[in-house]
């Protein structure tokens, strides 16, 4: 997972989310290529932002970021991989909306055992393409 990120945030709807990727991304990328003298693309597109507007979304979503280096066989487990904000869930701030989208998704051990639980491969791939669209539409409402 060099080439990309993920992260999943609350605004305030006078903010311009787009306008602050795209100074996040172009400041990150100077920096980066600043210290190690690239001069090439560092992130492997444009940001591409979903929005996340049910607590079983917001449920699964994060599931699916938190395993992103395990299915990209990075690491066994979503706690190894050293970069994840899975280490620091209890110190980094939350706004009273991610606040209530959290109250659905376990805690303690629990945690855990419910991020390492593998989604089934077609529930992964929904997931994978919503994130593709600016507003994610279940093709189904079935559970898989």
């Amino acid at each position: 997972m060099d080439n990309h990120y993920h992260l999943i945030l609350s605004t305030d709807s006078k903010f311009d989310l787009g306008v602050v990727m795209r100074d996040f991304q172009r400041s990150v990328s100077r920096r980066i290529n600043s210290e190690s003298n690239r001069i090439n693309h560092v992130f492997g597109g444009p940001y591409k932002g979903s929005l996340i507007d049910n607590q079983e979304y917001f449920s699964n979503v994060l599931k699916y970021v938190l395993r992103n280096p395990v299915e990209a066989q990075i690491c066994d487990n979503a706690e190894d991989y050293r970069f994840s904000t899975i280490h620091n869930r209890e110190e980094i701030p939350l706004t009273s909306l991610l606040n209530s989208f959290y109250s659905i998704i376990p805690t303690g051990e629990d945690f855990l055992l419910w991020v390492n639980e593998k989604f089934d491969d077609k529930y992964n791939e929904s997931i994978k393409l919503g994130l593709r669209k600016a507003v994610y539409k279940p093709a189904s409402r079935r559970n898989y």
